[in-house]
């Protein structure tokens, strides 16, 4: 084990066996990483401290910020409580001067130098007048298994008697009071901030085209091996064109592009498919892995009870066609179900009637009688519940299903005869276990994130 100092010896950090450290820069105090090739990427580790005299708000908000000017295709999954411990997890239970003093902002983005994507979570916190700041980097398919040890080396960054603030035995300023959230609030007995809302920053982009439903079909069909020819082909005519249009067919056979294509749709190594339901009925995210790419065949998920439909969407039998490296689905499917940071908030009560479910569902947003202010604040929220169904040639995890709770978080379902259970899960969990279901599916493994 390495003890590592940092550029201006104002922090102490024991690295692990085979860890080294970078190169000194000003614009850090501290980088350390684990060697990889040089295809890939390890997980790395950077320190900053600055001076500092303002809130964790402000403090977690100008991460946000920067995080959405300075990184490529960011997703911010998650923003939790946390304290520097090697031993604290981000999202524990703290108390009132604990959860003044550190945040932990997960998120997802690509990696400008070789497009990989990348999670990574900012630790922050504030001590003696300075602003710390521990960046944690993987991949995303590496975060499950080094996610643990990164978390532990952000807690065991130490400031030496080196590191000198502005105000050494200040603790952190208040929250301001425009950044309280009232709900939250009450429901831990101590200030936290606002964290929702992030949402509408982070649509799912329908980056790839539109094509009709049915010509979804004759192109699965065309992969199957369907033949064409004199007497059958004036039937498909219409698919026909819009396949050549894209690049699909040319005449009646597949163009390799058609055939790469077609394959994820024949012959997957796994397949996935969330089924979204709000007031305007339900809705389909299907993506099917083949090799080291996803097809997505989508129409839009949650962010239509926030902004309606896609302006270009030509009409309810069209879906969004797009092929991305298999390593952004998770994020994808994170987008599409309009996972963001918020407070995990117990509803009661709980369980809850299926009666009352159906009424709200029907537009009565009366809450149940006895409702505390989180199950108020859930019964204003647009509702969105989904679910997702998994399968690979060796693998079939249970299905999972969650219920979108906007401003109170995401809340796992479990249907009990006549009564709904709620149980608030950090989104941070729920990006997790989309990833390892799409592990698992595709190396034929169970799902460990259950």
């Amino acid at each position: 084990m390495t003890t590592a100092t940092g550029r201006t010896g104002s922090i102490a950090l024991d690295l692990p066996d085979g860890w080294e450290v970078g190169p000194a820069r000003p614009e850090y105090e501290l980088l350390a990483f684990a060697p990889a090739p040089t295809e890939s990427f390890g997980p790395t580790v950077v320190v900053t401290i600055n001076p500092y005299r303002g809130s964790i708000a402000e403090f977690m908000e100008r991460t946000v910020e920067g995080i959405a000017e300075a990184t490529t295709a960011p997703q911010v999954v998650d923003i939790r409580p946390w304290t520097a411990s090697p031993d604290a997890e981000a999202g524990s239970q703290l108390d009132a001067s604990e959860a003044l003093s550190g945040r932990a902002v997960m998120y997802t983005h690509l990696s400008p130098s070789n497009g990989l994507s990348l999670f990574a979570t900012e630790f922050l916190r504030i001590e003696r007048g300075l602003a710390i700041q521990v960046t944690a980097t993987a991949t995303v398919q590496q975060w499950q298994f080094f996610g643990p040890l990164l978390n532990r080396l952000a807690g065991a960054v130490q400031l030496t008697a080196a590191a000198v603030g502005p105000e050494v035995d200040a603790g952190p300023a208040p929250l301001p009071s425009g950044a309280l959230d009232p709900v939250a609030s009450t429901a831990f007995g101590h200030d936290v901030e606002k964290i929702d809302g992030i949402v509408k920053a982070q649509p799912f982009e329908f980056d790839g085209v539109w094509v009709h439903g049915r010509t979804i079909e004759v192109l699965t069909e065309l992969s199957d091996g369907l033949k064409l020819g004199v007497l059958n082909k004036s039937s498909y005519a219409e698919q026909l064109r819009e396949l050549e249009a894209l690049e699909f067919v040319r005449g009646t056979r597949l163009t390799e592009l058609g055939e790469a294509v077609g394959a994820h749709l024949t012959d997957p190594q796994a397949s996935y498919r969330i089924t979204g339901l709000d007031s305007g009925g339900e809705s389909w995210f299907q993506a099917w892995a083949h090799g080291p790419t996803a097809l997505i065949v989508a129409e839009p998920g949650y962010h239509r009870v926030l902004d309606g439909q896609p302006a270009d969407r030509p009409s309810n039998e069209h879906f969004n066609l797009q092929l991305v490296p298999l390593p952004q689905l998770s994020t994808l499917m994170a987008r599409w179900v309009g996972l963001q940071p918020a407070w995990n908030l117990a509803l009661l009560p709980n369980p809850l009637p299926v009666d009352d479910l159906a009424r709200g569902w029907l537009g009565d947003r009366m809450p149940p009688e006895g409702s505390n202010a989180a199950m108020k604040a859930f019964w204003d929220e647009p509702w969105f519940s989904w679910t997702l169904t998994s399968t690979g040639i060796d693998s079939e995890p249970d299905d999972v299903a969650y219920f979108n709770g906007g401003r109170v978080g995401h809340q796992r379902l479990f249907n009990e005869g006549d009564a709904a259970t709620f149980a608030p899960t950090e989104s941070t969990f729920v990006f997790t276990q989309l990833e390892d279901r799409i592990q698992a599916t595709i190396f034929g493994r169970q799902a460990v994130v259950l």
